[in-house]
């Protein structure tokens, strides 16, 4: 996979289905092995690839597009 272009605009979405692809991404997450550094997942028949670091889990579209950015 590409690394991330923050150059990109986002996504045009609703407050309610960032919320629900961050969702989606810590499932995605959870479920990959400790070692890994990106989860791949679907939503909506679309592709994003979760990454994540100490304090957040950073969310983009395959192509880079920037989505969402969850702290946890």
């Amino acid at each position: 996979m590409k690394k991330p272009d923050r150059s990109k605009p986002a996504l045009n979405l609703s407050s309610a289905e960032v919320t629900d692809i961050c969702a989606h991404a810590k499932v995605a997450w959870d479920k990959i092995g400790p070692r890994a550094t990106k989860a791949p997942f679907t939503w909506r028949g679309m592709k994003f690839v979760a990454s994540h670091s100490q304090f957040r889990l950073l969310v983009d579209t395959v192509d880079g597009r920037p989505v969402a950015c969850r702290y946890d």
